[in-house]
């Protein structure tokens, strides 16, 4: 099973040199083991046979390897996505403020510049190292109270009004994406199948009979630390959130900076 406590607490440095480093000796001493278990005449003999099972399950874990990473980019692209939509939804209930009477502006826009400080400063780092993130937020609590407050007397206040609410509510949404996209990633299962599948396919390469062991388990290694390329960008993709490798709070420093000129 994968503890993303434990693997996310590394740079992502050696997040990479670990995984691809152990891939590429579990290659060479899946090889070297291989050698002393089966001569080399025998493998040999039964290398079409042996040639052809390798090619069978060295396809399926190619699909198998290209099916998770590309799960792994929906979670990075859906983190990216709610980053983005919440801070768009917060720069909209500013633009909704403008036209409101100047105490209620007031007290929507110090709910904004206190929620965006809150996560750039308080939630962000709790995200990359996997502290757990209440869904609720005090000051988008009383900004949807301030959003109903307004109580409109003409058909354009009250468009302005359902303009702020909506927004409000666009807010919230992209809220509670983005902390899924910090909680969850691949499951423990996908990642049981994933290294249950490379060693068959590491394994099922040892069977071939070259006539160099130095030449064989160069070619073991490198179809191990090829593999373990791939792990380790799916480890990268599927918390986005993570780890020194997190995706940035820039759009909510770039709110902040707006807001203060």
């Amino acid at each position: 099973m994968m503890k993303p406590e434990m693997i996310y607490a590394l740079p992502t440095w050696l997040i990479a040199l670990v995984t691809v480093g152990l891939a590429l000796l579990g290659g060479m001493a899946c090889e070297l083991l291989a050698r002393q278990l089966f001569p080399i005449d025998h493998r040999r003999a039964h290398n079409d046979v042996a040639a052809a099972m390798f090619s069978v399950i060295g396809v399926t874990f190619a699909v198998l390897l290209a099916f998770v990473t590309m799960i792994s980019l929906e979670n990075y692209d859906s983190a990216r996505t709610a980053i983005a939509s919440e801070a768009t939804a917060a720069r909209d209930v500013l633009t909704a403020t403008k036209s409101l009477p100047a105490s209620l502006a007031t007290r929507i826009q110090t709910d904004i510049a206190t929620y965006l400080h809150t996560i750039v400063d308080d939630e962000w780092p709790a995200q990359a190292a996997g502290q757990p993130i209440p869904l609720y937020a005090p000051t988008l609590d009383d900004l949807s109270t301030a959003s109903a407050s307004f109580e409109p007397t003409t058909s354009g206040s009250a468009n302005r009004q359902a303009t702020l609410m909506a927004a409000t509510a666009r807010l919230q949404d992209a809220r509670a994406t983005r902390l899924q996209a910090a909680r969850y990633g691949i499951a423990d299962l996908v990642w049981l199948v994933v290294f249950v599948g490379g060693a068959l396919t590491v394994i099922s390469g040892s069977f071939l009979g070259a006539p160099r062991t130095a030449w064989h388990v160069a070619m073991s290694a490198t179809l191990a630390a090829s593999g373990g390329i791939v792990i380790f960008l799916i480890i990268v993709l599927a918390q986005p959130l993570r780890g020194d490798h997190a995706l940035p709070p820039t759009p909510y420093s770039e709110l902040i900076a707006d807001m203060r000129r």
